[in-house]
Order: structure tokens, then C-alpha cells, then sequence
């Protein structure tokens, strides 16, 4: 396999390139010279293709910088957000205006053959919170 050498010049006019130059020095003498070209390349073409893969596996403290943990105040991503507000509404009684039931009634205008000593009793479907839960929550996935 062969070994290839790139060489490239540094401007002493510019004083960017000095401070390279002493990185470079400082880099060389503790034999990271080297690795730190190829990560410093992977890392800039990452970066151009607009990834941070490389940036987050080179600096793992930039991965929670840059994608915090979704709160419902922070504007992380909306279907996430969507999840958390139906769960709570669902565990907190629905809301006013909104029956999550079934009801069967008999229709007023129809006459009984006979009189009924007590009102028809409204049949509700039972629900259990958790499955109306995953059920509104299965719509966003």
C-alpha cells in the first residue's frame, strides 16, 4: 500500500496562518499532527454536506447541544409535542366540548308501544383511557 504526502503553504503576511503554523508545531510534538488532519478533513466535508455525525462522534458534547431533548417550550419536533398534549388531554378527562363515548338513544319522535315506567337508560361503549390513548397517539405515527 502506498503511503501518500500532501504538502501546502502557509502565508506568513496573514496572521490566521501563524497561529496554524504554532498548532501545527504543538501537534507535531505530541505526534497528533497527523490524525488531526484526517479528522479536521472528515470533519470539514461532514460539515459542508451539512451533517454533524463527525462532529458529534469527534466532540460528543455538541450531540445534546445540538439536539436537546424535546419540551413541550422548546419547539423541538411538533409531532412529538402533538403526542404529549393528546396523552395529557386524554389522562386528564378529555376536554370540554369533546365525547370520546358511544351513546345509543331511543329517538324522541318515536311513539313506545307501551309506556315505560322509567326513562330507556343511555348505554355507554366502555373505553378504557389507555387504549383511547393509543389509539390518538397510533395517528402520528
Amino acid at each position: 500500500m502506498a503511503r501518500k504526502r500532501f504538502n501546502f503553504w502557509l502565508d506568513d503576511n496573514r496572521s490566521e496562518d501563524w497561529t496554524i503554523n504554532e498548532l501545527i508545531t504543538s501537534l507535531k510534538k505530541k505526534g497528533q499532527f497527523t490524525r488531526a488532519i484526517r479528522e479536521g478533513l472528515r470533519l470539514w466535508a461532514d460539515l459542508q454536506a451539512g451533517n454533524t455525525t463527525v462532529l458529534c462522534e469527534l466532540f460528543p458534547t455538541f450531540k445534546d447541544k445540538l439536539n436537546p431533548p424535546a419540551t413541550p417550550n422548546s419547539g423541538g419536533d411538533s409531532s412529538e409535542l402533538a403526542k404529549e398534549i393528546a396523552a395529557q388531554i386524554i389522562l386528564q378527562g378529555g376536554t370540554p366540548g369533546y365525547l370520546m363515548q358511544s351513546i345509543i338513544q331511543t329517538p324522541a319522535s318515536a311513539k313506545p308501544a307501551q309506556p315505560k315506567a322509567q326513562p330507556q337508560p343511555t348505554k355507554v361503549a366502555a373505553v378504557s383511557a389507555a387504549a383511547i390513548t393509543a389509539n390518538m397517539l397510533d395517528m402520528f405515527d
